[in-house]
Order: C-alpha cells, then structure tokens, then sequence
C-alpha cells in the first residue's frame, strides 16, 4: 500500500493506545510512530508508557496491555516528550 508513494518529506503516522475515553482522566499506554523517509526507510518505536494508574479490563479486552505488562519504565510526561522532539528536531513541521 505504501510501496507507491513518492515523498520530499518524511511522513509520520501516530497510533495511541489508553487506558479509556476520557482526556481529562485517561492516560497513554502505548504511542506507536512509524515514520517513513523518501527513498522508503522506516523508522518504528513503539514503547509502553506506565500511565501511573490502573488500567481498567475494558480496556485490556481491546489493546492486551495489562496492568500487570504495562512498562515500568519512563512516564507518559517523559515519552512523550522524548518521542515528539525525535520527530521535531530532525524535521520541524
């Protein structure tokens, strides 16, 4: 599907998992970026985030990420942080 595609800039596609449906209270589990340069390199991260509270059975129904496999690693706060200035410093929008 992408194989056509002719591109003078790198192309970013963002995938988010939470813990619900609620901004105001949910959090992020999971941010998947795949990015795609001209020439056709791909560059894919996909780190778990420990969104610091539980992570209710609906939710783990649709994603699989449990309270119990969530990362024990860096914050959302953190991730996300990390994840958006690799994508903005190597090509700013």
């Amino acid at each position: 599907m992408l194989r056509n595609l002719d591109l003078d800039k790198p192309l970013v596609f963002v995938d988010i998992e939470t813990t619900g449906l609620r901004p105001n209270s949910d959090r992020i589990v999971e941010l998947s970026v795949l990015k795609i340069h001209p020439g056709g390199k791909r560059e894919y991260k996909s780190p778990r985030i420990n969104p610091a509270i539980p992570i209710p059975v609906e939710t783990t129904a649709i994603y699989g990420i449990t309270t119990g496999g969530r990362s024990t690693g860096k914050s959302q706060e953190k991730n996300l942080s990390y994840m958006f200035l690799t994508v903005e410093s190597q090509h700013p929008i």
